[in-house]
């Protein structure tokens, strides 16, 4: 009886805390992040780590560029606009998970090592998923060890979620959806 009270004061205690979280941060977010510019401001800048992008507001524009999950500089000058110096291009070693439609769905696993902006090229090995879950019984090992390399181009969509185009080892062209960790 006593671990049922501590799951469900635990679920409790996880609904209330995600709902209020939600509820009052996003009162606040919605106020920090305003796009408008008031009369005592010269400029205003918005750094939105969660859709990856920084905005900077002026009297006359307003700039949206994106924010790359890699060192970026905002440089406030004594005369002149605001820049902002990042890297748009360049290699990296980023791991992700991914779900990859080819010729079957594939559960994979890999690294991206170069971008430009929000592209990605990368590397990864995926499993055919229904190996992962289904009855073995009566299949061949062939078909169990159906592991495949794949290369993927892949465009940042949201945070660290990214849609990309692959290309496996048996020259199938697919979709992949990858998750960097």
């Amino acid at each position: 009886m006593k671990k049922y009270l501590l799951i469900i004061l635990a679920l409790l205690t996880i609904g209330i805390s995600a709902w209020l979280i939600k509820h009052f941060n996003a009162k606040k977010d919605a106020a920090i992040s305003c796009a408008v510019l008031p009369p005592d401001v010269r400029e205003k800048i918005i750094v939105d780590p969660r859709h990856s992008k920084i905005t900077v507001i002026t009297k006359d524009r307003t700039d949206t560029l994106f924010l790359p999950d890699r060192p970026t500089s905002i440089i406030i000058p004594n005369v002149g606009p605001v820049r902002i110096e990042r890297r748009t291009w360049g290699f990296e070693m980023a791991p992700f998970a991914a779900l990859v439609v080819t010729d079957t769905l594939r559960a994979g696993v890999g690294i991206d090592g170069f971008y430009w902006n929000k592209l990605n090229l990368g590397s990864g090995i995926g499993l055919n998923v229904p190996n992962l879950f289904g009855d073995k019984s009566g299949v061949q090992l062939k078909t169990l060890l159906d592991v495949r390399f794949f290369t993927h181009v892949s465009y940042n969509l949201y945070s660290n979620t990214s849609l990309g185009l692959v290309l496996d080892t048996n020259k199938n062209l697919g979709l992949d959806l990858s998750f960097r960790f």
